[in-house]
């Protein structure tokens, strides 16, 4: 696709990227999406766009991030072009050429087609690499001085999340998929299921074992007999039975979180790899987003379906009744239970890529926390309130962060919020407060050209440092691309 032909706009987006730098934006990211340059064939690539996209950018003095987007255009906020993944993806996704199928297949019988589950990363990876690896060849020579870092997409919307809050389920008015409810668990699909077997069978060797842990004496006789979160009233009666703090619910999401952490060590692992080859791109940081899902703070159902957290260590404690019982590991001294993910992507990512400087983006900087139940749904339907956390969860990314050494780019969770003084003077406060951060993502580019209050906002924070992720050294606007 080339860069926009109406003139007009050319000049429209140079206005944008001139007004940006005066206000203190210092970089533009960009998804760079893998079905919009490499559409057909494995093979083939057009980088027709990203060339004049990048050129633009460049032009105006201002740095790039890209997001090397592996998922779906046009199905989550603020989408308004609809770009499909590669059509030979889509193939194998489907099943194609004798393989299993690679969707997410959720809990009410709906697939995902917005991106390639983590049970597929296998089976894809090395397509993965092919796109990092144009990308570096073809962008390299000529704009990787002017590349701050790169973003890896590990999921949909580009967040490092299992699909629970999206359009798949959403299309319906699965009402658990709907925000702010519990979340939709995505792990119905052979692959995922056939996979949980094999985690018990390691863990437990025996079926008897397995059925005297979980409580069940004598109801399985073979592992193929074993399915979770395979149909909604299934579903609705573990949730509503606190299921997931009995052993049956810690190994469930125990092997729910190690898939999707265990996928984005494989993806960013990979990445790594790729770019450190490259003359042009070695010593870039690489970085890959968290979502800041922050309602239902107290019970966590929704970080839970999400992949973020684990419930693992509630089932040691057998004498509280199953909804009085919390791991230790959510207890605010531990991150509210993020310190898992960290420790299981960033830890792992540093043991097995130790020239490889990280960075950890985090959505809902501006969000407030509400203690009233402003939201009047509870997590599975059940009418008590929804508590949101998002103050607290910034503080615990913060934290948890802060123990691993990463540094964190703080970003927007809305657009709308940007035209909100008291939402970014929220902001400002983490920043300036919570010294780790290593910079704020404001998106879209749009709104921040067109707000008076980003304009204050952004000298509010004084003159960019330079000092790495002491201070708010980065300040970074995001460009919805393709935008025309």
């Amino acid at each position: 696709m080339p860069g926009p032909s109406d003139e007009a706009k050319r000049n429209e987006f140079r206005g944008w990227l001139r007004e940006a730098k005066r206000r203190g934006i210092e970089a533009i990211t960009a998804d760079v999406w893998w079905g919009l340059v490499q559409p057909g064939t494995p093979d083939q690539f057009d980088w027709t766009y990203y060339d004049w996209l990048f050129g633009a950018i460049a032009e105006e003095g201002l740095a790039i991030v890209p997001i090397l987007s592996t998922h779906q255009c046009g199905t989550n906020v603020g989408d308004t072009v609809f770009v499909p993944l590669p059509r030979f993806i889509q193939e194998k996704m489907r099943g194609g050429g004798g393989i299993p199928d690679l969707r997410y297949l959720s809990e009410v019988g709906q697939y995902s087609e917005e991106v390639v589950s983590a049970w597929g990363t296998p089976y894809v990876i090395d397509d993965y690499a092919r796109f990092f690896a144009a990308f570096a060849a073809h962008f390299g020579p000529h704009f990787g001085h002017r590349i701050e870092y790169l973003t890896a997409s590990v999921g949909p919307a580009s967040e490092l999340t299992f699909p629970a809050y999206h359009y798949h389920d959403r299309a319906i008015g699965y009402p658990p998929a709907l925000y702010p409810r519990r979340g939709s668990m995505q792990m119905g699909s052979e692959l995922a299921q056939a996979g949980f077997r094999a985690w018990l069978e390691r863990k437990y060797s025996t079926i008897e074992a397995l059925d005297a842990a979980w409580g069940f004496p004598g109801k399985h006789q073979a592992w193929q007999q074993i399915d979770v979160f395979t149909n909604r009233v299934d579903s609705d009666r573990f949730f509503e039975w606190n299921d997931q703090f009995s052993r049956r619910g810690t190994d469930a999401f125990t092997y729910y979180h190690e898939v999707l952490t265990g996928h984005a060590v494989t993806v960013l692992g990979r990445m790594a790899e790729v770019f450190g080859r490259n003359p042009d791109f070695r010593g870039k940081p690489i970085s890959f987003k968290i979502p800041g899902i922050h309602w239902s703070f107290h019970s966590k159902l929704p970080q839970l379906t999400a992949g973020l957290l684990t419930t693992a260590g509630a089932d040691e404690a057998w004498h509280p009744p199953l909804p009085n019982r919390r791991p230790a590991s959510w207890s605010a001294e531990n991150g509210h239970g993020y310190q898992s993910l960290f420790a299981k992507t960033v830890g792992e990512l540093r043991r097995t890529h130790p020239g490889t400087r990280w960075i950890v983006e985090f959505t809902c900087g501006e969000m407030p926390s509400c203690a009233q139940g402003c939201h009047g749904h509870g997590a599975c339907g059940c009418g008590h309130p929804q508590i949101s956390g998002a103050e607290e969860l910034v503080r615990a990314i913060h934290l948890v962060a802060r123990e691993f050494n990463v540094p964190v780019v703080l970003e927007n969770a809305l657009a709308e919020n940007l035209y909100d003084p008291t939402a970014l003077e929220r902001l400002r406060r983490h920043i300036v407060d919570l010294r780790h951060f290593a910079g704020v993502s404001l998106l879209r580019l749009q709104d921040v050209v067109k707000s008076e209050h980003v304009e204050r906002f952004l000298r509010s924070l004084g003159a960019p440092s330079g000092e790495g992720n002491l201070s708010c050294s980065r300040r970074i606007a995001m460009l919805k691309s393709p935008w025309f």
